[in-house]
């Protein structure tokens, strides 16, 4: 999740624009946004907002 919105609950959704592929590493991402709707299936809402992803990667499904 970018860190420029709130992170779902777990179960919530997101735009796949508000998402980008990565691993679980600090800077392990791709600056592509993914298409559709997703939906958290772990939990990121203790995410700080600096510029490493680790702490906001978890698992997504497309729903949409």
């Amino acid at each position: 999740v970018i860190s420029t919105v709130t992170p779902p609950a777990t179960g919530g959704t997101i735009a796949g624009s508000n998402l980008r592929p990565s691993g679980a590493g600090e800077f392990n991402y791709s600056g592509t946004a993914l298409p559709g709707t997703w939906r958290l299936m772990g939990s990121i809402l203790n995410a700080n907002t600096d510029d490493r992803l680790d702490d906001r990667t978890s698992l997504f499904i497309r729903i949409a």
